[in-house]
């Protein structure tokens, strides 16, 4: 799977409230090859965009990025948080589900340049994990972006 990419993930495995559904995410790389285990980046999003108006319970996110319909894949006006982050995919794990995986789209490097920006700001992700997602837009050619500290 490319960086950058959009995919609905059919019959998410892991579901965040006892139901079994679709979910999307954003793929952003995998940790280093050094780290003990290989773990997957990725981002969920939530068509529960009026969380995010004013009054939402989420109003107070402001590290998120908003997509319309259309736009990349999204069927639906949705939202990627950067505090809703998910690194409990080992990469092996992650490949037995490919089949579930439909992709839909691909976020153009501004817009992952933008998100990576998101990350650092959100102040809840580690160091180590930013480090490695900076790198991996990197390798895509998106250079230039500040080194976390």
């Amino acid at each position: 799977m490319e960086i950058g990419t959009v995919f609905k993930w059919l019959n998410y495995p892991k579901p965040q409230y006892g139901r079994v559904k679709d979910r999307w995410f954003v793929y952003f790389g995998t940790t280093s090859i050094l780290s003990l285990e290989q773990n997957v980046f990725i981002f969920t999003t939530t068509g529960k965009t009026k969380l995010y108006e004013k009054g939402g319970s989420r109003e107070s996110h402001k590290n998120i990025i908003r997509f319309e319909v259309g736009e990349y894949g999204f069927e639906m006006p949705c939202v990627i948080d950067s505090y809703f982050f998910q690194n409990n995919w080992p990469v092996e794990e992650f490949n037995n589900y490919r089949s579930d995986h439909e992709v839909k789209g691909k976020l153009p490097n501004q817009v992952l340049s933008d998100f990576y920006y998101k990350l650092l700001n959100e102040g809840n992700i580690e160091t180590i994990i930013i480090k490695d997602i900076r790198r991996n837009l990197n390798s895509i050619g998106i250079f230039n972006l500040k080194v976390p500290k």
